[in-house]
This record gives C-alpha cells, sequence and structure tokens, in this order.
C-alpha cells in the first residue's frame, strides 16, 4: 500500500488531530476481513471483529456507516455462494449485534439531544447549508477542488502545490483508469471470474463512498477530497491494477514499474513538507534596520504607541483591475517584549473611504503574532489584497494600516516625532482601472441570464436621497419565465433602507421573448429611506421569478455562491443630513 502511505494530503491528515485517518484504517481492516471470509472458510471469530471493526468506523465518523449496507451485502453474496441462509442469519446477528453494542449509545444520544439519529443536521447548521437550487451538475464545479485535495491540498484548503503537479496526478488517474478498463475486458474475456470480482468488490465500495461524498456536497459546501479516505486504500488497489495492466506482462516489468511508481511517490512526498507546507507557515526572517530598505520603496518611523514601529512599506503594483491580487510589504520593529497578540489589519479604501479589500490577521498571517516578537528585532511581513471585480474605478486608492486588540480597540499611531496621527497610517495605494473591450463581470442566475456590468451614480447619499443604478445584462439560453431583478440597499444584519423589484424586458419584451444573447440595459432609482441611520450599506442584486418570489441561484464561472442568490455589488456611505433640493 505504498501509494497510500505516500499521497501527500494523507500524510498531511494523518498528522493532525482528525478521524479521517481513523476511519481510513478501520475502513481497510472491514475490506481485508470481508476478502479473507470470501477467499477462506467461514470462522466466526473473523466475523466478531468484523463487527468490531464496523461499530468502531461508525463511531469515529459517520460516513464509517456505509460499511453496514456493504459488509451486509458481502455477507448476503457469501451465503448465497455457500447456499446457506443460516450462515448469512448467523454471520449478520453476531457481526452488527457487536457493531451496535459499541456504537450504539452514540446514535441514541444523539436522538435524545437533537431529534436526528446521526445528528447530521445540527452539524449542517453549524457549517452551512447549500443554496436552494444547487443540483447535481453544480457538483462538477467542485470536482477539481475535491480530487487535487484528495492529493495534495493543506491547509484549510489555501496551501496547493505548484499546478504542474495536479496535472501529473491527473494524468496517471487517467492513464490507471485506461489501464483498468483494459484489464476489465481481458478478466471477461478469459472467464477470470474470481479477479473479476475483486474490482467489483473494491469498485462497490469505492463508489458507496463517491456517492455518499456527491450526497454531502449537494447539502454543504464543506466538500473535501480527505472525503474518500474510507475509500483510499480501495482507490489505490484500482490505481495499481490499472498502471500494472499498461506494462509489459513478461519479466522483471512490473516489478520495475512498482519500484517507479514507489520512488515518485516517496519524491513528492519528501519534496512537500520542506518546499510546500514549510515556507507557507514560516514566519518572517528577521532582518537588521539596513536590510530593511531591501524590502520597501518607502522607509518611515510611525511609533504604533510605545511597543512597535512601522518601518516602511511596498505595494507592488501601481494600477489594478477588479479581481487582481495585490502584495503589500510593510516592514516591522518591536521596541520592547509584547504580552499581548495584537491584530494587524490592511484595508485598501477607495472613493469616499469604502473599503474594497481588506485582510485582518496576527503578524506573518498568523505565524509571527506580536506575543513572540523579541525585542528590538526587524522583519518584513507581505499581507495579500483580492480586490472584488465589482469595485468601481477610482481616481486613487488608498491604503491603511493599523493595529488593534482582541477586543477590537485599535492602537493609538504616532508621527515619528510623536505627533497623534488617530487609529491608522494611510498612504497612497493602486489606482482601479477597468479592462478596455473585455466583459467586467461573470455572474450568472440559474444559468438563465448574467449580470456582465453595472454602474452607480454615486457611492454616497444622505437619508432620503435616491440612487441611480444601471446594470447590463445578457441571456444565456431561452428563458422560462418573465424574470424580475431586485436592487436591495442593506445593512450587514439584513435591513433595508431601499429596493427596487422590476422585471427585465428589452423594447417591452419580458425574459421569456428573448433569444440567447440577447443584451439588455436596466437603469432604475432607488430612494434610500428618509429614516436610513448614518453607516455603510451594501448594494445587492437577485434574479427571481415572480410566482415563487425565490432568488435563482447564483453562480460564478459556474461556481455556486451561497449568499441567497444575492449579490453584493458594492458599498453606499448614507451620511447625516438632509437631501439637496432639486
Amino acid at each position: 500500500m505504498i501509494i497510500t502511505a505516500l499521497i501527500p494530503s494523507f500524510l498531511f491528515i494523518s498528522g493532525l488531530v482528525s478521524n479521517d485517518g481513523l476511519v481510513a484504517f478501520l475502513s481497510s481492516i472491514a475490506l481485508l476481513l470481508l476478502a479473507r471470509l470470501w477467499r477462506n472458510q467461514v470462522s466466526y471469530s473473523t466475523v466478531a471483529l468484523l463487527g468490531i471493526v464496523l461499530g468502531s468506523a461508525a463511531l469515529a465518523k459517520l460516513s464509517g456507516l456505509l460499511l453496514w449496507p456493504f459488509a451486509g451485502l458481502m455477507l448476503a453474496i457469501l451465503a448465497w455462494r455457500r447456499r446457506s441462509l443460516g450462515l448469512f442469519v448467523r454471520a449478520t446477528t453476531l457481526a452488527f449485534s457487536l457493531a451496535v453494542l459499541i456504537c450504539g449509545w452514540w446514535y441514541i444520544r444523539n436522538w435524545v439531544l437533537y431529534g436526528d439519529i446521526t445528528g447530521l443536521n445540527m452539524m449542517l447548521d453549524a457549517v452551512g447549508r447549500r443554496e436552494p437550487g444547487f443540483e447535481l451538475q453544480d457538483v462538477l464545479g467542485d470536482f477539481q477542488a475535491i480530487r487535487w485535495s484528495y492529493w495534495a491540498f493543506f491547509g484549510w484548503a489555501n496551501v496547493p502545490v505548484a499546478g504542474w503537479l495536479y496535472r501529473v496526478y491527473d494524468l496517471i488517474s487517467l492513464v490507471a483508469l485506461i489501464g483498468l478498463g483494459f484489464y476489465i475486458v481481458q478478466a471477461i474475456r478469459g472467464r477470470r471470474w474470481n479477479d473479476l470480482l475483486a474490482i467489483v468488490f473494491l469498485s462497490i465500495w469505492s463508489s458507496m463512498i463517491i456517492l455518499g461524498l456527491i450526497r454531502w456536497t449537494l447539502a454543504t459546501p464543506g466538500s473535501n477530497g480527505r472525503l474518500f479516505y474510507p475509500a483510499i486504500s480501495a482507490i489505490s488497489l484500482l490505481l495499481a491494477r490499472g498502471w500494472l495492466q499498461l506494462v509489459p506482462q513478461q519479466g522483471n516489468a512490473k516489478q520495475w514499474t512498482v519500484l517507479g511508481i514507489g520512488i515518485a511517490f516517496l519524491i513528492i512526498a519528501g519534496y512537500v513538507p520542506f518546499f510546500v507546507i514549510a515556507p507557507a507557515y514560516a514566519r518572517p526572517p528577521f532582518l537588521s534596520l539596513e536590510e530593511v530598505g531591501n524590502y520597501v520603496s518607502q522607509r518611515m518611523n510611525i511609533h504604533f504607541e510605545d511597543q512597535i514601529t512601522m518601518l516602511g512599506y511596498e505595494v507592488d503594483r501601481r494600477e489594478v483591475k477588479p479581481g487582481d491580487l495585490v502584495w503589500v510589504t510593510v516592514c516591522w520593529k518591536g521596541e520592547r517584549k509584547i504580552e499581548e497578540d495584537y491584530f494587524v489589519f490592511v484595508h485598501f479604501l477607495v472613493d469616499h473611504d469604502l473599503i474594497a479589500a481588506q485582510k485582518d490577521t496576527y503578524h506573518g498571517l498568523g505565524s509571527f503574532p506580536t506575543s513572540l516578537w523579541p525585542a528590538d528585532v526587524a522583519f518584513c511581513d507581505r499581507y495579500p489584497l483580492v480586490v472584488p471585480d465589482t469595485t468601481p474605478d477610482s481616481n486613487q486608492g488608498l491604503l491603511s494600516i493599523g493595529l488593534y486588540h482582541r477586543t477590537g480597540e485599535r492602537v493609538q499611531v504616532y508621527s515619528e516625532d510623536w505627533q497623534p496621527m488617530g487609529d491608522s497610517i494611510r498612504f497612497a495605494g493602486p489606482r482601479v482601472v477597468f479592462p478596455e473591450g473585455q466583459q467586467r463581470l461573470n455572474y450568472d442566475w440559474g444559468h438563465q441570464v448574467a449580470l456582465v456590468d453595472y454602474q452607480l451614480d454615486k457611492t454616497v447619499v444622505v437619508p432620503g436621497e435616491s440612487l441611480r443604478v444601471s446594470s447590463y445584462w445578457r441571456a444565456l439560453q431561452r428563458m422560462p419565465a418573465d424574470y424580475v431583478v431586485t436592487i436591495q440597499v442593506m445593512d450587514e444584519r439584513g435591513t433595508k433602507i431601499g429596493q427596487s423589484d422590476i422585471a427585465l424586458s428589452v423594447e417591452g419584451q419580458p425574459t421569456s421573448a428573448w433569444q440567447p444573447g440577447t443584451i439588455a440595459e436596466d437603469h432604475r432609482t432607488i430612494q434610500i429611506s428618509p429614516n436610513a441611520a448614518p453607516g455603510v450599506y451594501e448594494i445587492k442584486v437577485g434574479v427571481y421569478e415572480p410566482s415563487t418570489v425565490q432568488n435563482l441561484t447564483l453562480y460564478r464561472n459556474r461556481q455556486v455562491l451561497s449568499d441567497g442568490g444575492l449579490l453584493t455589488l458594492w458599498k453606499l456611505r448614507v451620511l447625516s443630513g438632509q437631501p439637496l433640493q432639486e
């Protein structure tokens, strides 16, 4: 099982406090025991051990319950093969009685506490559910992330390996699948039924886990390749069988193939911890004050109270397009030993101090919090900012950097000569520009109609004032209904201060009369409530069918977005005051 042992993600998960490794181990033992029962005389000690494993697997993880119907099916086939109904009754009674004794209390507890024998609904309430309308075809949008994380994805799905390595894994998986197909054809032609049954045995279990993962993906966005791991030993055996089928069957070709695969997997498994995972979590290197100048273009000495000094900064670009990633380098020095772990924030501000992008984290992106800083030691930190693709153009952006306590209270900032500067330091940031001749947005609702652009006449208002919103739409296919576009202005708690719901139309034609590719312009005025409190609000857009008043599922690049079918276009700042008389 060298393949299983050297899959980087499985090694990573095995080093964590996680039930994934345990359920993979117990599932592998269950498969081994079932194979032993199939090949040898039925031993009730083996059946009893199988029952213990089934109960332990169901206690370790809910997916371990899938072993129960699989084991029942295998025992039924075994009894049919031996023409013994009594064997089936005795074996299943012994195995499942022991399994229930081991894990039954847990499921009874779930029923008593939650009214749900599996406790699954409570978990879904905690991790979040899919939006209504997410269907089987949408699971394909998660397929890349699932298969990549099966092989090599680390952290909280935020530390990938190089893209070429994923392509290698895809290629060897495809090769194995082709080889397995040839093996099955040859087994059928040669009437090697035992060989074929072994493939069927492994394939049934793998398919059950795959179906379970699909069911989970339909229920919640938390799908990951590690959820395949109960079938990892079966998948590895199928991969190996496929590879070996494609090499010459004479001589030492098989041995050399196994050795080559093992060495390749070993090299990758040895490379990942030191050259992928370790750098991602390494703390920044210590620098002398002279070396700081090699990392930043702007030097300064800004004090955060009397504990921390900001030595300089650098922004990696002067212009950004919506959707771009911007890196901001900031150099720091602790003036003395710090007991508290401060948070650092980096905000990218556009017109009217609206936040386009932000990063709130510990220093070192979590690897070097302030309580670990030695006194009088300098280092430089890099912060990634992703500019939303809905960001409006801006003549000049600003970057705002500061520190705050765990309570949220910000640390006061002082200039080099100790003059108060407020609770953050601001400096010029990149300008937001739009690429010419390109479609700006790629959001669609129900794969029916897509939003391709929008414009606002203002981003700051006073209560009672109006906001002009223009949006531009494209039909993706013939639509079965006359859809309505809703644009809502609300705060983070969902309190609305303005809303407009108008059916989309082109020259009086509703969406049901549009041809694919039809372009529509929608211009509307939204009246802001005269009772709106000062603050920052979000402008959201959705599409719904009037008969249901249910927003269609929102997609971006065919990926489902979980936000109730509402897309946040941009933000609106409401000031105190009276609207201007026109």
